[in-house]
């Protein structure tokens, strides 16, 4: 322990190297743990769906926004 109060330099380097080797634990049990997906064109790779280029693009509806505060707006909205 630390009587002094200060740190020893071999106190810093002990710690250091204690979380580097912490960091490189968990990143090698991430890089198990997570599934790599296979090469495109290999068996079993996901690939577009048969027809998906000629697809028409859907229209996206307006979003709906009203600021309050006005005065009341009898088209979206009612009294009750």
């Amino acid at each position: 322990m630390i009587r002094s109060g200060t740190i020893r330099t071999f106190e810093v380097w002990k710690v250091g190297l204690f979380l580097l080797i912490a960091a490189g634990c968990v990143y090698a049990i991430g890089s198990m743990v997570t599934p790599r997906s296979p090469p495109p064109g290999a068996p079993g790779a996901l690939s577009a769906p048969a027809g998906s280029a000629s697809r028409p693009k859907r229209e996206l509806a307006p979003s709906f926004v009203h600021h309050f505060g006005g005065k009341h707006d009898d088209e979206h909205w009612y009294k009750s």
